[in-house]
């Protein structure tokens, strides 16, 4: 089931939503700079808990999980521990927002293979299903996983472009057709409790 991948992610996303909430309203750099350590924790795993969720709802046995997690772990170690990752923050005119460090551009390769073999899965899983409730609940995912990757628009501010980040639309959208996906189609095997006391 993708239930414990599918918390996973939502998890991580509110952590990541929660604290650039904060990062755009605080005034000190010094401040801002721990946010964004607490914020960046969730964002390194969070394409791979959508991975997890697709190659659990794809039933793809997937051995390279461990690995896509292992080295999300070695990101966050090098995030937390110096400032290779994030290299400080950029004064916009909404507010504090990370600096991509050295290792970021290589973060952005591995999230880009993580995805990529993501999409895969989608398509292959779409080719091979004949069933309409399995290519519903494709559908659905795939739908849902692009406006979550459209996010990544988001990374363009770590890198000196000053617009303001628009990833939050794609994220809510996105989870929202999840959950009503979940409640309506029964998509990632998750029953809603008050649905099944109804």
């Amino acid at each position: 089931t993708a239930r414990i991948p599918f918390s996973m992610l939502c998890l991580l996303t509110a952590v990541w939503q929660l604290s650039w909430s904060v990062l755009f309203n605080v005034t000190d750099g010094r401040l801002s700079l721990e946010i964004v350590k607490l914020g960046y924790s969730g964002i390194i795993f969070i394409p791979i808990a959508y991975y997890h969720v697709i190659a659990r709802a794809c039933q793809v046995r997937a051995p390279h999980l461990s690995l896509f997690y292992g080295i999300a772990t070695l990101f966050l170690a090098v995030h937390l521990s110096s400032e290779l990752f994030i290299g400080g923050v950029f004064s916009y005119y909404w507010g504090f927002y990370p600096r991509a460090g050295s290792w970021h551009p290589a973060y952005l390769v591995f999230i880009s293979w993580v995805l990529g073999l993501g999409l895969v899965h989608l398509v292959q899983a779409w080719r091979k299903e004949r069933g309409a409730q399995a290519l519903t609940k494709i559908k659905y995912i795939g739908v849902s996983y692009l406006l979550y990757c459209t996010a990544a628009v988001d990374f363009l501010a770590n890198y000196g472009i000053e617009i303001y980040p628009p990833g939050v639309v794609f994220i809510l959208s996105s989870l929202a057709i999840t959950a009503y996906a979940i409640a309506k189609h029964n998509v990632l095997d998750i029953n809603f409790v008050l649905k099944k006391t109804a």
